[in-house]
């Protein structure tokens, strides 16, 4: 009969600090998902964890906010990129502006995407969640149906990174799509004259 060494799971958001408890690992990442769908946490406030079984899922602290424990600056406290704006209520990023398009270019979104990606990431909030991703261009401007599709050539070229399926699909850049998204940034602010 082996022993029972319990996962601890710290989920921290704007308003609480919560620690879940579980047998394993699975069984937290279940009580995780449950708080998200409820909408008591969002999906990419995350859990940093306090767990003797070491790394495995998303549990092992690739998800949640960096705290100041950790050297960490407090979450909201990020630096992002000038062209980003944060909703105070939903914690929602949108640019300010959208990516300028060429005659006949088709939709920039994909490229907005990575830029939306990259400033997630500097908040702490990676990966992020499709649907979050979705909400973020839409409040952008961009119109579309789904996140997937237009994202799949920079998942082709491993610049995006998928994980989970269907409504819990998250995206995470890899490092060359970071410097990739880093490009797109240069680009939106020389476009406005540093004023996007």
């Amino acid at each position: 009969m082996g022993s029972f060494m319990p996962v601890k799971a710290r989920v921290v958001t704007g308003t609480f600090d919560l620690t879940i408890e579980a047998e394993t690992k699975d069984d937290a990442e279940s009580l995780l998902e449950m708080l998200e769908k409820r909408h008591y946490v969002t999906p990419s406030a995350g859990a940093a964890p306090k767990s003797a079984g070491g790394p495995g899922n998303r549990l092992t602290g690739a998800v949640g906010p960096p705290t100041a424990a950790d050297g960490a600056a407090p979450p909201g406290e990020a630096k992002l990129p000038a062209v980003v704006l944060t909703d105070p209520g939903t914690g929602l990023l949108t640019l300010k502006a959208k990516l300028p398009e060429g005659a006949g270019q088709v939709s920039r979104a994909p490229d907005a995407a990575l830029v939306l990606l990259l400033a997630y990431a500097q908040s702490g909030k990676d990966p992020t969640y499709g649907t979050s991703l979705m909400k973020s261009l839409r409040q952008t401007g961009y119109t579309m149906d789904r996140i997937d599709r237009p994202l799949q050539a920079y998942v082709d070229q491993g610049l995006v990174l998928v994980s989970g399926t269907k409504k819990s699909r998250a995206y995470h850049l890899s490092e060359a799509g970071k410097a990739k998204a880093e490009e797109l940034t240069q680009e939106l602010k020389a476009a406005f004259g540093g004023s996007a």
